[in-house]
């Protein structure tokens, strides 16, 4: 079986892409023709809706500051000076006053709450819970296509808090997911834009501190649940209305938004997970080039008799900032393929 199954591994797979022209505008996709520029146009149409979406429906229109600023406050408080505590308590364990000002504003302007009880009222926060579920079902496709090679769902769905990074540099979060699929980890960074930085951090940090509490006020889960629900909200990336997401509902997520409303320009089918990761490496291939050489080999390492990557994660480990050249190389990936969709 073991055989077999390996020489079934090596057989050519069917051809999904086909480009259409030497100008690399059209391309078919397992039998779809896709408009590239429009694609791209798409995409940034998408985010700048989702950007209205967020500030004025999810957020109420209340003004919740200058996102960078505040990245670097807590990147200054943060024990790992890379690593920002990006959700519920800050380091000095005093709260998180970004979600609670959010939360001030929300009662004083008569949102989400009974003015009489000061509960929550169900029927002001359920469409607003619901809201919240689309927004993150399209800020996770939005995430999923704008920060370069994505990963599989199922690395998605694993995604810890501790997995957000703060780029100094580029000021604006970067996703280092701990991935295994061999004995050793694989060392990933994918950094995101500004625009997508700013969104993710007001969905984790602001709106979820209170979308929990709704969850738990409105007994959206049991009471039987809740302690499981608010580890999971504390400790994961992709959680929304008390539950995980998954990689089968990323995928569906995926096909959905590219589907909703007008469809995404030049995009006249439901692309998935599987379909995007053909697709995307068919555009870095064609558009962007492929890496040539190997940044995960130093020569010192290999005498040590360890690879790169558990060199520069467990060896003499370095206070603040310091990106791997694997990392710099993966940032500056991340960096092509925004400048490829002409996304800031």
């Amino acid at each position: 079986m073991h055989t077999f199954t390996a020489t079934a591994l090596k057989l050519p797979r069917p051809y999904l892409v086909q480009w259409m022209d030497d100008q690399n505008k059209n391309v078919l996709l397992n039998g779809h023709q896709i408009s590239i520029e429009q694609y791209f146009s798409g995409i940034r149409e998408r985010a700048q809706q989702l950007q209205n979406l967020v500030e004025k429906q999810v957020l109420f229109g209340i003004d919740v500051g200058n996102v960078e600023t505040v990245l670097e406050q807590l990147l200054l408080k943060a024990a790992d000076s890379s690593r920002i505590p990006i959700l519920l308590v800050d380091s000095d364990r005093k709260g998180n006053p970004q979600s609670r000002t959010f939360l001030v504003q929300l009662k004083q302007q008569g949102h989400l709450f009974d003015a009489t009880t000061g509960l929550f009222d169900p029927t002001k926060t359920k469409p607003w819970l619901d809201l919240v579920l689309h927004t993150m079902q399209d800020l996770h496709s939005l995430v999923h296509v704008t920060q370069g090679l994505p990963g599989r769902g199922t690395e998605d769905h694993a995604l810890n808090l501790s997995d957000i990074l703060y780029n100094p540099d580029e000021q604006a979060i970067g996703i280092a997911p701990q991935v295994r699929k061999t004995e050793d980890s694989k060392s990933i960074f994918r950094q995101l834009s500004r625009l997508v930085s700013r969104l993710l951090f007001i969905m984790l940090r602001i709106i979820r501190p209170v979308e929990l509490l709704a969850v738990v006020g409105c007994k959206i889960v049991p009471d039987t649940a809740q302690s499981q629900v608010m580890e999971m909200y504390q400790t994961k990336v992709w959680v929304v209305g008390g539950r995980e997401m998954t990689s089968k509902m990323f995928s569906k997520d995926l096909a959905a938004w590219s589907r909703q409303g007008p469809n995404l320009p030049g995009l006249d089918f439901d692309m998935g997970l599987k379909l995007y990761r053909h697709f995307a490496v068919a555009l870095d291939r064609k558009l962007l080039g492929g890496l040539m050489s190997d940044p995960f080999f130093d020569i010192g390492d290999y005498q040590a008799g360890r690879v790169k990557t558990t060199s520069h994660r467990s060896y003499a480990v370095q206070k603040g900032w310091h990106p791997t050249e694997g990392w710099k190389l993966q940032i500056q990936k991340s960096e092509d393929w925004r400048k490829m969709l002409g996304l800031s």
